[in-house]
């Protein structure tokens, strides 16, 4: 609870005190019914002290990255068998970020007309130690509060690190094909993507082909309705009139552009 008060209280900061107080307290399991209990619990919790979070990215990216988590990331960890603790490891921080990509990227494309091709792995398998050491780095910073001269030590410590990870995170970011930009996605279509992504999860589960022909077909659907939306929305040529007050007469401009 401290460590919220430290960063500000933000939406994606109070989520994750509540997950690690509800599981490390044994409140919630990992069957669905658990998962839907801490997911609406914690959001409704948080919605009612502050309802304007609901429009706040953080909260809603926060949320849809825990359930994505909950949900898809032991079956995406079980598609491929790993040996060894290194090994395992590291497959375990890739399917966490798999999964976290999966119920993100609408949100994200929606946002930043950005999506994110590969950086996220390569991001989180260094940035998630970095983090670590940086938080108990700082913690240790803290208490050291009283012996000035070794406090600001372990700051300049913590301050390199930093420096080294925002330095790795730029370089990532500029490998060639890391993101996907100029993504243009209404806002009506967001559901139907979720739609279609719950609908491609039952298929994998149960193989059936009539749930592979309603995925399919979904798929068309929303294709169709985007490129509806993009057709009506295209710029038009038109004449567009002025009427200037205290003017003796209609002047007509040259035909320009204009959104539908």
């Amino acid at each position: 609870m401290a460590f919220a008060f430290f960063t500000g209280l933000s939406p994606s900061v109070v989520r994750s005190v509540q997950y690690v107080f509800n599981f490390s307290n044994g409140r919630y399991g990992w069957s669905p019914t658990a998962i839907s209990k801490y997911i609406g619990g914690s959001s409704w919790l948080m919605l009612f002290c502050n309802p304007a979070w609901l429009f706040d990215v953080g909260f809603q990216l926060s949320f849809l990255a825990v359930a994505s988590i909950l949900l898809i990331q032991k079956p995406i960890y079980h598609l491929i068998t790993v040996k060894g603790r290194i090994g395992k490891y590291i497959w375990g921080l890739m399917s966490v970020s798999v999964a976290a990509q999966i119920g993100t990227a609408p949100l994200v494309m929606f946002y930043f007309s950005r999506f994110l091709c590969y950086i996220f792995l390569l991001t989180n398998l260094v940035v998630i130690p970095f983090i670590t050491i940086i938080l108990y780095a700082a913690v240790i910073m803290l208490l050291l509060t009283p012996l000035s001269w070794l406090q600001i030590v372990v700051a300049e410590g913590v301050k390199k690190l930093l420096e080294g990870l925002n330095f790795f995170v730029r370089w990532v970011e500029q490998l060639p094909y890391a993101s996907i930009d100029g993504i243009w996605l209404y806002q009506s279509e967001i559901l139907g993507i979720y739609i279609v992504g719950f609908l491609l999860t039952y298929y994998f589960m149960n193989r059936r082909y009539r749930n592979l022909l309603i995925c399919l077909f979904s798929i068309l659907l929303l294709g169709t309705y985007h490129s509806t939306l993009y057709w009506l929305d295209r710029p038009r040529t038109s004449l567009v009139f002025y009427n200037v007050r205290g003017c003796l007469q209609y002047i007509a401009l040259r035909a320009m552009d204009v959104p539908g």
